[in-house]
Order: C-alpha cells, then sequence, then structure tokens
C-alpha cells in the first residue's frame, strides 16, 4: 500500500555549532511572520480583499521558510550565504535541508526541460493577459476560469518550473513543485508527488512527524489536510468575506478519498480533485477577490 502523501522521509544530518545564528534568524522570521499573519486576519477589512489575499499569504509562506530554515540549521546543514538568501528570496520550496546542502549537487536537467518550462510560461502569459480579455466582463464563472487557468501556466507550471531548472544549473537540487499533477496514477500521487509539494514538505516537517508517534502516519496526514483546509479558508474565504468552511471540506473531501483508496485510478484521480475544486475556488473569491487580483496584474485592461 502507498504511503500517505504526507508520510516524512528520514535524513541523517548532524548538527553542527556554526549554525546556531541561522536557527535564531530562522526562529525569529516563523515567528514575526505568524504573529503577521494573525493581525491580518484580524484587520482583513482594512485592505482590498485581493490585498489581503497577497498578504496573508506571503506572512503564512515566509513564516514556513523561517521555520524550514530553523530545522535545516539545527540539523548543521553545510551552505553559504548565498544559497540561504536564494531559499528564502528565489526558491518557493520548503525543503531546506536538501536545498542548503552544499555537499550534493542536482543532476543536469533533462534535455528540452527548459524549452518546455518557457513554453508554458508563455502560453500562460498569452491566456492571462491574451485570450482573458476577449472573455465578456459579466461572464464570471468563463473568465474566472480563463484566468485560472493562465495564472497556473504562466506562474505555477512555467515560472516555478523555470526557477527549479536555474536552480538544478547552479547546483542547488530543486525539484519542480508542481510536476504534470495531471499525470498522477492516484490521489496519493497526485498530493503526495506532484501537487504543490512546497507544502508537503513543511506538512512533512510540522505535522505528520510531531503527529506520527501519537495518532500513527495515516491520522497526521489527514491533520495536514486538515490544516491545508483551514489555511486555505483564511487565505481565499476570509479575504472574500464568504464561503467559509468551503476549502476546509474541500481538503476533507481528498483526505477521506486518500485514505480510502485501494487501487491507483487516473480517472478517479481527476474525477475527485478537479470537479471538486469549486468549493476551493468559490463564486464569492472569484468575483470578490482573484478577478480584482488579476486586474490588479493587468490581466483584463
Amino acid at each position: 500500500m502507498r504511503a500517505p502523501p504526507f508520510s516524512p522521509r528520514v535524513s541523517g544530518i548532524t548538527e553542527t555549532s556554526e549554525s546556531r545564528a541561522l536557527e535564531v534568524a530562522g526562529t525569529a522570521l516563523a515567528v514575526a511572520c505568524l504573529l503577521g499573519a494573525a493581525v491580518m486576519v484580524g484587520v482583513r477589512g482594512a485592505f482590498e480583499p485581493w490585498r489581503y489575499l497577497v498578504l496573508f499569504g506571503f506572512s503564512v509562506y515566509f513564516a514556513g521558510k523561517g521555520w524550514t530554515l530553523r530545522h535545516a540549521a539545527r540539523r548543521g546543514v553545510p551552505s553559504t550565504p548565498g544559497r540561504v538568501a536564494g531559499y528564502l528570496l528565489l526558491w518557493p520550496g520548503m525543503d531546506a535541508t536538501t536545498f542548503l546542502d552544499v555537499r550534493s549537487r542536482a543532476a543536469a536537467p533533462r534535455r528540452g526541460a527548459g524549452a518546455a518550462a518557457a513554453g508554458k510560461t508563455i502560453l500562460g502569459a498569452a491566456v492571462l493577459f491574451g485570450l482573458a480579455r476577449l472573455v465578456p466582463a459579466d461572464a464570471v464563472v468563463a473568465r474566472s476560469g480563463v484566468g485560472l487557468l493562465g495564472f497556473a501556466w504562466f506562474v505555477v507550471f512555467g515560472a516555478f518550473h523555470l526557477l527549479a531548472l536555474a536552480w538544478q544549473r547552479a547546483g542547488a537540487r530543486a525539484e519542480p513543485l508542481f510536476d504534470a499533477p495531471i499525470l498522477a496514477r492516484s490521489l496519493g500521487e497526485l498530493w503526495g508527488d506532484r501537487w504543490n509539494c512546497g507544502y508537503r514538505d513543511l506538512a512533512r516537517l510540522c505535522i505528520v512527524r510531531p503527529l506520527r508517534r501519537r495518532i500513527g502516519t495515516r491520522a497526521a496526514a489527514a491533520a495536514a489536510f486538515a490544516v491545508s483546509g483551514v489555511l486555505h479558508d483564511l487565505l481565499i474565504s476570509h479575504a472574500a468575506n464568504a464561503g467559509y468552511g468551503l476549502c476546509t471540506l474541500y481538503f476533507a473531501l481528498q483526505s477521506a478519498a486518500v485514505l480510502l483508496e485501494r487501487r491507483p485510478s487516473r480517472l478517479r484521480t481527476i474525477l475527485v480533485a478537479l470537479p471538486t475544486a469549486f468549493l476551493l475556488f468559490h463564486p464569492a473569491f472569484l468575483e470578490r477577490v482573484f478577478l480584482p487580483w488579476m486586474a490588479a496584474w493587468g490581466a483584463f485592461a
């Protein structure tokens, strides 16, 4: 049976005395950003919905960066100031231990990977900044669908992939965070290996490892899904001031489906993950947050 998607992997890096400053800095960053995120939740109404989404999202993101940096420092991972700065500012992943370690170098990207990543980025830009403008403004669902598709290809599948390839050429072990999710043969593979591997790595560190000895790996993985749902509600539903609980329901359904899954099925994976995404990107979010955000980017100008 396949391990749950957030099952931790074992690493044997030992702690070194030189990492103390990074440990303190990582802890301070994590605490400060978590406090900032909490403040953002309380003063949401002071910001435009899409600005709240960006500010809260980055607060949680950099809290994760700080905590993973702290973990790598405690393990004594040998690195350089440039690699640390790159991890914090130029790489969206959350596996600090692997990324920062200068003792091992990434394999060279496969031939054609750069062209494929650039193609996805260009295609996404064309959809987001070109095709989306042709959709009538009153067609909220259609316009949002085109916008989401363009944003995904431009940023998630394109720009992030280009970043991964650039870091691989520089020697860092930076694997794509979104690895052809349509090819997933099971929900476990989708959520564990192909979709948002940054959150997967963070969840393994902060949720699964602390909980698995008390409640078991499967229950700890369910807790990781639950936390993801709550975070998405705070990010998406709270920004829209509507649809509370829908994001949590989406990830509860995914969690149940993963834990009940027995046989791989690409069709079942698509049918469980994709059609239910309307719970995640619900109408209030699309109309009040996503479309104004993309308009601020110039997507619908």
